[in-house]
């Protein structure tokens, strides 16, 4: 007789020998007087339904996978908390929206950071997303990216990584992009538009600089500009 949770949702209740919703209306057209043998069945039918569900008070714990048919968890207050065990992972096919997120360090042995906090990865094992701590690298906590396995970019919490306050590299650990605590950037290499000012006076803010196919032009003063002629070599 399948009573109870029948594995796919559905619930259905009976005293051993009927089932369904009308079980006592069967029991009525079959003659049948009070059992009590029978109404423990029933009663014990329920009572292990209603232990398969998810209190909402807390009080007991999931044995399973919730499944969310396609819906969403709402209303959840400012002071809601979600937290996930030693292990346990987060796996999200849209977009997540909170305040904050605080996860505690981990092993990751894609990158050899032995104290991710946060760790967003792509479809293939590399992370696009890391957050460490001081220990994992030596400039301080870092917000590291990654995109495939080519570039990277790892914004420092400190200036103890060589001076470097964000670096850019490539597969090779090559620096593209960094800018240094003494105040330079270092561009691997920098492209700069085309344009050619109408005149000295021209409209221009300082330390803008373009160029045409005859001068590099530098904007040395509210519309000023001056220019320096190019040649072959």
């Amino acid at each position: 007789m399948a009573t109870g949770w029948n594995g796919s949702g559905t619930f259905t209740r009976g005293d051993g020998t009927r089932e369904g919703a009308t079980t006592w209306t069967q029991a009525k057209a079959a003659a049948q007087k009070i059992n009590a043998a029978a109404h423990d069945t029933h009663d014990e039918i329920l009572a292990d339904g209603i232990e398969a569900c998810l209190a909402k008070n807390g009080e007991n714990a999931m044995t399973g996978d919730l499944n969310m048919g396609g819906f969403s968890l709402s209303n959840w207050t400012q002071a809601s908390n979600v937290t996930f065990g030693t292990g346990i992972n987060l796996t999200l096919q849209g977009d997540l929206t909170c305040e904050a997120i605080t996860a505690s360090g981990v092993i990751n042995s894609d990158t050899g950071i032995t104290t991710e906090y946060l760790t967003a990865r792509d479809t293939v094992t590399a992370p696009t997303l890391a957050i460490t701590d001081s220990s994992a690298f030596s400039g301080g906590s870092h917000v590291f990216t990654q995109f495939g396995t080519t570039t990277a970019i790892s914004v420092l919490g400190s200036m103890a990584d060589d001076g470097y306050l964000v670096r850019a590299q490539d597969s090779s650990a090559t620096d593209i992009l960094s800018a240094h605590a003494s105040g330079y950037v270092k561009i691997e290499q920098l492209r700069v538009s085309t344009a050619t000012p109408a005149s000295a006076a021209a409209s221009g803010v300082a330390g803008t600089i373009v160029w045409d196919s005859n001068y590099i032009y530098v904007c040395t003063a509210t519309n000023t500009w001056k220019r320096t002629a190019l040649s072959t070599f």
